[in-house]
């Protein structure tokens, strides 16, 4: 009997973690744990969600991720004390051991054993086709509160993500270029489209880019309300090396501007001049200014 778990950070304690990752990051080995259970037949055991963070706390952010409300149990999934039980009473292996498996390698395969998934590995390589499996996936975890943001009408606008409070040191996207960036595709479909900011910076914080026309800031109460509401987004600008940004994009597979070397892996597989990277004194391509023209 093989069971899937996915390890959400070193310190899991089955019921709470400890300084563990944003949501961003945790999602990928939620998710290669759904498809290999999916692939393998494997009995999904519930990951940990909750976790305490201090340095949300510490930078006084609305949301301090603790992220204890947020999901749903689901029903066929072990939880529980005999979530417990199971973790310390098998051992466990890395997901390597599914390859080796299917491989023959492992000749006693009626061993129980715990499959752990943990980290970001490949990020979306191993999943790159399966986008609305996951989604569909994600959303019957998703607590009622925390689709608010799917019933938002984004038609017509530009979804930005500025992500500040992970990046230490000035390593965060300048605000320069989120308003260069808005104005040119503004410009460039030819009208003011209204633009909602997501972040988890304050208002001070991010006012350069609050102070554009038609511009006002958004949330849904929660990082994954906000995830969802931007997977709705018509035209998104995302921030380098966000894997929050990432995932929405993603999830959404809608025209999407990143920072120059922003994007860690393209993700539109099937429509790549969807996805593009644009440098503040860059010109955008002629393609992708056509789709943003019909979308707009």
């Amino acid at each position: 009997m093989l069971y899937a778990y996915p390890k959400l950070s070193k310190w899991d304690f089955s019921y709470f973690r400890f300084l563990g990752s944003g949501l961003g990051n945790l999602l990928f080995p939620w998710a290669r744990s759904i498809l290999a259970s999916q692939k393998y037949g494997l009995t999904r055991i519930s990951p940990t969600w909750s976790q305490i963070k201090v340095g949300p706390i510490l930078r006084r952010e609305a949301d301090l991720r603790f992220y204890f409300d947020l999901f749903d149990k689901n029903p066929h999934e072990i939880s529980g004390i005999i979530k417990l039980f199971y973790l310390l009473k098998y051992s466990s292996v890395t997901e390597d051991y599914l390859v080796n498996l299917k491989s023959g390698i492992y000749p006693h395969r009626k061993e129980t054993k715990i499959v752990v998934f943990e980290g970001l590995k490949d990020y979306f390589n191993s999943m790159i086709s399966k986008h609305a499996f996951i989604y569909d996936e994600l959303l019957k975890i998703t607590r009622n509160e925390h689709k608010k943001g799917l019933n938002y009408d984004f038609r017509k606008s530009i979804s930005v993500h500025i992500r500040l409070g992970d990046f230490i040191g000035g390593h965060a996207t300048p605000m320069q270029w989120y308003i260069d960036t808005l104005n040119k595709l503004r410009a460039a479909v030819g009208q003011e489209l209204p633009i909602y900011i997501f972040s988890d910076g304050t208002n001070e914080e991010i006012m350069p880019v609050l102070r554009l026309p038609h511009t006002s800031r958004l949330t849904f109460g929660s990082s994954l309300a906000d995830l969802l509401a931007l997977s709705k987004a018509h035209h998104l600008i995302g921030s380098a090396g966000s894997t929050f940004s990432q995932w929405a994009s993603f999830l959404g597979r809608m025209p999407v501007i990143w920072p120059k070397g922003g994007l860690t892996q393209h993700l539109y597989d099937d429509k790549p001049q969807l996805e593009i990277e644009c440098a503040q004194d860059e010109k955008m391509p002629e393609d992708f200014i056509s789709i943003c023209k019909l979308n707009a």
